[in-house]
């Protein structure tokens, strides 16, 4: 009986030990797939870019060739129409002055049809003034795409016209 005993110890120890091999050997299957798996899944990405911000300046000429930045006094854009445009106006009198206008910038740019005048004929309640963009008394604002060498959608024309009072 003793030795039947001892076979059959000896038979349960030989299965403990293979099963613990097999639970051995598959765990290092598994976790060698899990390592494996992991790796694939968890690589990192890098990306890079710049950016920039956009320019804007709006460029007024009285003759369409010489363009000059049109300075903001800090209540908006300032076009400068030398006063010899206007000297020496009677009453009923009418002049205007053709104003081009550039967008110089890299973003549209709207532009609003307020108009602001100085000097005391200018402020006469009697004087009209209008501001019309391309012939379009109606428009109240012009928007102007951002500058392109190959395209005129930057530009536009508006006509000051001012009329003396009695």
């Amino acid at each position: 009986m003793s030795s039947h005993r001892a076979d059959s110890c000896s038979d349960k120890d030989t299965r403990k030990s293979r099963a613990v091999r097999l639970g051995a050997v598959l765990l290092a299957v598994v976790g060698v797939t899990a390592a494996a798996t992991s790796a694939g899944f968890s690589n990192d990405a890098w990306f890079s870019a710049s950016a920039d911000a956009g320019t804007i300046q709006l460029q007024g000429s009285l003759d369409g060739e010489n363009w000059t930045d049109a300075d903001s006094d800090g209540e908006g854009v300032v076009i400068s129409i030398p006063a010899d445009r206007f000297a020496n106006m009677v009453p009923g009198d009418t002049r205007s002055v053709t104003v081009h206008l550039h967008n110089d910038s890299t973003v549209p740019v709207t532009v609003k049809k307020d108009l602001t005048v100085k000097g005391s004929l200018l402020t006469d309640g009697a004087t009209t003034t209008s501001f019309v963009f391309d012939g379009a008394a109606t428009e109240q604002t012009v928007t102007l795409a951002a500058n392109s060498d190959d395209s005129d959608a930057d530009d536009t024309t508006a006509t000051l016209t001012i009329t003396a009072g009695d």
